[in-house]
């Protein structure tokens, strides 16, 4: 792996990091590369049906 990648493993497993403050970040980047407006990442299909459904 790159050592931005292990760089990456070491921080998380050592440091806190909130999820919810992790997962918004990570759509905001995504929607950032596709160019669109707001981007998320569910757990699977299931996830992301329940998340469109509760939009």
């Amino acid at each position: 792996m790159s050592e931005e990648v292990t760089s990456a493993i070491v921080f998380g497993a050592t440091e806190y990091v909130d999820l919810d403050d992790l997962q918004d970040k990570v759509g905001e980047r995504i929607a950032e590369l596709l160019e669109c407006e707001y981007a998320t990442v569910s757990s699977g299909a299931f996830g992301a049906m329940s998340i469109g459904l509760a939009g």
